[in-house]
């Protein structure tokens, strides 16, 4: 999303599961050279420990699109998540996706309430080791769904 001052967050998300893992294969493998080399380190390093400390999934059959929005920090608070993740939604509606699943903390109570808004509803939640590095300690880790049909 870019404002009047610039970009002032994202969406990444995927209709389909298999995608989403394959791109995530391809970033471990090397293919980032799109991403800033300063923010290689902190991609690197989530999506090892994610791949270390899994956390809940939803049914994939059911929820086969995956989500993922980012604001920048002096962005939130603004309801600016709200567009984003409105245009996303419907863009998979328009493709027939059944359902989109994400996962967040329970900690980022911006995004679940974010997240509630849009009727999206907790799926499954489990305390993992993956936010240790940034947050200094375990996180519980949630996973919510949103059916789309």
């Amino acid at each position: 999303m870019q404002g009047a001052g610039g970009v002032a967050g994202y969406v990444l998300g995927s209709p389909d599961g298999r995608l989403y893992r394959r791109a995530v294969r391809r970033v471990l493998r090397g293919a980032w050279r799109d991403t800033p080399p300063s923010a290689l380190p902190g991609v690197i390093r989530y999506l090892l420990r994610a791949a270390l400390y899994p956390g809940p999934h939803a049914p994939e059959d059911r929820y086969p699109a995956q989500l993922h929005l980012n604001l920048l920090p002096r962005m939130r608070g603004q309801r600016l998540g709200d567009p984003l993740l409105a245009a996303h939604l419907e863009a998979l509606r328009a493709l027939g996706v059944p359902g989109v699943q994400l996962s967040t903390t329970s900690e980022n109570r911006a995004a679940l309430a974010l997240y509630r808004r849009h009727g999206f509803q907790v799926a499954g939640r489990r305390v993992t080791d993956l936010w240790t590095p940034w947050l200094g300690y375990p996180a519980e880790h949630v996973v919510m769904t949103l059916d789309l049909t």
